[in-house]
């Protein structure tokens, strides 16, 4: 069996934080942005191994764009960030591609769509090549505007995880020439595969790497036997913590909606993978993990797992057992692949 330890979700990065309107460049002309943002306080530790933590990082993206014609504009991103200790970080660039449907600018509806596609660096996102397809709508009413934008951010990155969902609402009203006072107001709905009516979304199940793998050790951590013993002690927790945070721990996770199911657990070291332990609040799903773990190593080379002890619910699942001296042999050799 073979197990990849990359990355989960595409997660993308807020250097532009705005509602999209239906302004457009005219064909021919040209145009420049410059999107500022700055984290006053936020987390200190990084959401994934070789993220770089929010707090106190000030991020300057420069847009640049051109009207191709009426309603349709292209553009491009360079993301830089100055993070909390002072460093200068150029993090990868995008294009984008942004059209207008054809409508009265001052008064009524309007509705486009932006499409746009980037590379960034490990520090914004956990999986390089992803893409954002922005629905933007709105209504002009007097001095009053409403506008929304529907937002699906997925990775273009091989095992990039489920597409994101999120909802971005602006309402405005005009208090002068060229000014106007409003509220804005950015949501994150969850994973575009386990959405469903709000009755039933609990039953859509989904699997990622990496996520929050403190919540999957304690979970392996916690007493399976009436007298309430654990093997994985608080000292082992930190240790394995550690080991996630330089990026050689990883941990496979069984969400359903925004529960965590079930998972597993291990270390990297070459093409080899220790599976360490797993567990499961809801039928099958450690299998699915696992399941989601095997599809990873296909990908990413890793050429055998070690599973530890042989288990009916292991042998199910395609499992084997390895003579002592065969499994030596191959772990000398994986080890320093």
């Amino acid at each position: 069996m073979g197990l990849a330890c990359t990355g989960s979700l595409a997660v993308a990065a807020p250097e532009e934080i705005q509602v999209y309107l239906d302004d457009a460049t005219a064909p021919g002309k040209f145009g420049l942005d410059v999107h500022n943002n700055y984290a006053l306080s936020g987390t200190p530790d990084a959401d994934y191994p070789g993220g770089r933590p929010a707090d106190h990082v000030y991020r300057l993206t420069p847009e640049f764009y051109y009207g191709i014609a009426p309603g349709l504009e292209l553009g491009a991103y360079v993301l830089t960030a100055r993070d909390a200790g002072g460093g200068f970080h150029v993090d990868g660039a995008k294009m984008r591609l942004k059209y207008i449907a054809p409508h009265d600018e001052k008064q009524g509806a309007f509705w486009g769509v932006n499409l746009e596609v980037g590379r960034s660096s490990l520090a914004v996102a956990e999986q390089p090549w992803n893409y954002e397809l922005k629905g933007i709508w709105g209504l002009r009413r007097g001095p009053w505007l409403v506008a929304g934008n529907l937002d699906i951010d997925a990775s273009l990155s091989p095992h990039g995880g489920p597409a994101e969902l999120g909802v971005d609402i602006k309402v405005a009203r005009d208090v002068g020439h060229d000014t106007q006072l409003g509220l804005e107001s950015y949501s994150e709905v969850g994973p575009l595969r386990s959405l469903g009516s709000v009755g039933d979304r609990s039953n859509h199940v989904y699997a990622v790497l990496d996520r929050d793998f403190g919540a999957v050790i304690r979970a392996c951590a916690a007493p399976r036997e009436a007298d309430g013993g654990t093997w994985i002690t608080a000292s082992m927790i930190a240790a394995y913590e550690e080991l996630h945070r330089l990026g050689h721990a990883h941990s496979v996770e069984t969400w359903a909606g925004e529960e965590l199911v079930g998972g597993l657990y291990g270390v990297r070291v070459g093409a080899m993978f220790y599976g360490e332990s797993m567990f499961s609040r809801a039928r099958d799903a450690s299998k699915v993990a696992l399941a989601r773990l095997v599809e990873e190593a296909l990908a990413t080379g890793i050429r055998l797992i070690d599973c530890q002890l042989p288990t009916p619910h292991l042998a199910s699942l395609g499992a084997e057992t390895v003579r002592r001296t065969d499994f030596l042999r191959r772990v000398a050799i994986h080890v320093r692949e």
